[in-house]
């Protein structure tokens, strides 16, 4: 930024965008990207936290007249957000650097209390007098995020975590070059203030850069740490320009009133819904889940470093520590307080997908990577080039596992669910990772299947889902008014944290309101389950009164026990066979191990019926997706046994 040179952060920004266009999702996928994509499509309200900037970028993102689906055109969105914040992240690894003079502390005498250390630099040194060799840090250090299985595997598919990356980089940039430039400082400070609050418009992590953030702007080199009257007022005034930023949650009741298409929490209800929406409080009960999920969570941070830091990387970070600890020890402990507000908060949260909540502990580690990398550059400049090996290593083994350009797990197994359902069907069910959510998506953006009416079983336990039913599906409670007007009374006393002895009766009021809808659809049309919902204790009882019969990957509910013939015709699993099987992704390997289970599913039916052919090619094709299942190969011998 000093010289103007841009070179070097467009190479970044071109190159890794080409590894994510080349490795990006043909369509929807896991989890919430259907629902996002939806949200965003109809300018909606996603899930929480509500997401508005997001939101509304990807809904003029797609007013761009490009030739692809929608979903494909918002997968190329992150990707594209993905890499700008590799790029930016360019720079503050260059700022970063160009602080990182020697200083020589000369301890005076000290005659009063407040007398402090000066400083002087020593800028002898010929590698940082050579703004080449920080660049080539720098350039080196944004290809090793880029490259970084955490960046990457969140840059193939739309979701908020790209747009998050690149508000953090943002907000640190404006703040470290604000805090080392004085002449610029109250400018810097205003944009990193201001792109803070559109980060907590983005997604509430944002939170734990501040420790840090606030430890730097205290402690200045030279400078004790202080806080007075007038860094209180220049806090208050930066304070101004994070709530402006935040501001953009107005968006989230506003364009809830008017009822978009996607409109979770249908947060215009009042303020307590609104809140509860956009603080994520479905979601803190995974919070402080105890030691077990510390220690699994650090199992998986420190297990996933070496695909993060290009291996040798790691060694860097030791490197770097003293280099930094030998000249601005300022940088070092803001480095330090970065990485571990980001480590404690995640390893404290149990979740499956905690990859991604590391993203400011891997920053951190990269900015004193390329502290090492300066040590090592001072020490002999010859070996400066051989840092080039870091994002090479980090490509050569996390290309494999983040390419998702031939990966229609999902797309196929919608299909396999949706397309065995008979006209104005209903289906039940809690997949909501491996096809709702992306159903929801193919529905109401690419108008498939409209025919029909899905309900996430999960969902229901939340007072603003029926209300989002309704919209979508305006029959489907007409004839059970009555039975969900009782459970809402409950759920709605315990979703504010009443008492639970004032809503007993929510369990059977959830089942009686279920029973209802199956019975109204059993008559009218024709229901669905998948298995996991026949699994679920309790819930399950609205099924006792009924036969299921396998239907693709559901099970169709009638009333007369009787044999009816399966077959595969509209199960598509040809790319799951072929697809690779190594990945680490429990996504990816939970799509495989739910496949494989209903292909057994339909070929225990189809044995115990009698179709011996039919089962033994089910059981077969169960283990062309997980070659080890057991329940396949015990189910498999017994019938060739018989």
């Amino acid at each position: 930024m000093k010289d103007n040179n841009y070179l070097f952060p467009t190479i970044t920004f071109i190159f890794v965008l080409a590894l994510y266009i080349l490795t990006l999702n043909p369509t929807v996928t896991f989890t919430d990207n259907g629902e996002l994509a939806g949200a965003a499509y109809s300018l909606g309200v996603g899930h929480p936290s509500g997401y508005p900037l997001f939101t509304l970028l990807g809904y003029f993102w797609l007013k761009i007249p490009l030739p692809w689906t929608p979903i494909y055109q918002l997968n190329i969105l992150s990707a594209i957000l993905s890499a700008s914040a590799s790029m930016v992240f360019y720079f503050i690894v260059y700022n970063f650097l160009n602080n990182l003079d020697f200083v020589n502390k000369k301890l005076n005498k000290k005659s009063k209390k407040n007398e402090q250390n000066t400083y002087s630099i020593d800028s002898s040194n010929s590698v940082l007098k050579d703004t080449l060799y920080i660049k080539l840090i720098s350039l080196v250090s944004s290809l090793t995020l880029g490259t970084s299985t955490l960046v990457w595997e969140q840059s193939t598919a739309y979701e908020v975590y790209s747009l998050q990356f690149l508000l953090i980089n943002l907000s640190l940039l404006f703040f470290i070059i604000g805090t080392t430039n004085s002449e610029k400082e109250k400018r810097y400070l205003v944009l990193s203030a201001l792109f803070i609050g559109f980060s907590f418009s983005n997604h509430l992590t944002t939170i734990l850069i501040i420790p840090s953030i606030l430890y730097l702007y205290l402690k200045r080199p030279g400078k004790v740490l202080q806080f007075n009257k007038e860094n209180l007022k220049s806090l208050l005034f930066l304070t101004l320009w994070v709530l402006l930023g935040i501001s953009l949650y107005i968006y989230l009741p506003l364009r809830s009133m008017s009822e978009p298409e996607f409109n979770w929490g249908f947060v215009h209800r009042g303020l307590d819904k609104f809140l509860y929406h956009v603080q994520g409080k479905q979601y803190q009960v995974w919070m402080f889940s105890g030691s077990e999920v510390i220690l699994e969570n650090l199992g998986k941070f420190f297990g996933k470093l070496p695909n993060n830091l290009g291996i040798v990387g790691i060694i860097l970070v030791f490197t770097g520590i003293f280099r930094l600890s030998k000249s601005y020890k300022e940088l070092l402990i803001f480095t330090i307080i970065l990485f571990f507000s980001c480590l404690f908060y995640a390893m404290n949260y149990s979740i499956h997908d905690i990859d991604v909540y590391f993203y400011i502990s891997l920053i951190s580690l990269i900015m004193i990577v390329s502290a090492g990398a300066l040590f090592i550059a001072e020490k002999n400049q010859k070996f400066i080039y051989l840092i080039f090996l870091l994002p090479l290593i980090n490509i050569s083994i996390n290309y494999d596992e983040n390419d998702n350009s031939d990966n229609y797990l999902v797309y196929d197994y919608v299909r396999s669910v949706v397309d065995n359902v008979e006209h104005n069907g209903l289906i039940i069910s809690s997949q909501w990772d491996y096809w709702v959510s992306a159903f929801y998506y193919l529905q109401k953006v690419e108008n498939y299947r409209t025919d029909i009416k899905v309900i996430d079983k999960e969902l229901l336990r939340r007072t603003w889902y029926p209300l989002q039913l309704k919209k979508w599906y305006p029959e489907l409670f007409k004839k059970c008014e009555p039975q969900l007007k009782n459970y809402l009374s409950d759920l709605e006393k315990f979703e504010s944290g009443a008492d639970q002895s004032q809503y007993l009766g929510i369990q059977n009021n959830f089942e009686s309101m279920l029973s209802c809808m199956i019975k109204e659809n059993v008559i009218s049309s024709s229901v669905y389950v998948t298995f996991d919902y026949m699994n679920s204790g309790p819930d399950s009882n609205p099924l006792k009164d009924y036969f299921l019969v396998p239907s693709g990957f559901g099970f169709r509910l009638i009333e007369q026990n009787e044999s009816i013939k399966v077959n595969l015709d509209k199960i598509f699993m040809e790319r799951f066979y072929s697809y690779p099987k190594d990945k680490e992704n429990h996504l990816i390997n939970g799509i495989f191990q739910t496949a494989s289970m209903n292909l057994v599913n339909i070929g225990r039916y189809a044995g115990a019926t009698g179709d011996k052919i039919m089962a033994d090619s089910c059981f077969r094709l169960s283990l062309k997706i997980i070659p080890d299942n057991e329940l396949a190969l015990k189910s498999l011998l017994n019938l060739n046994n018989k």
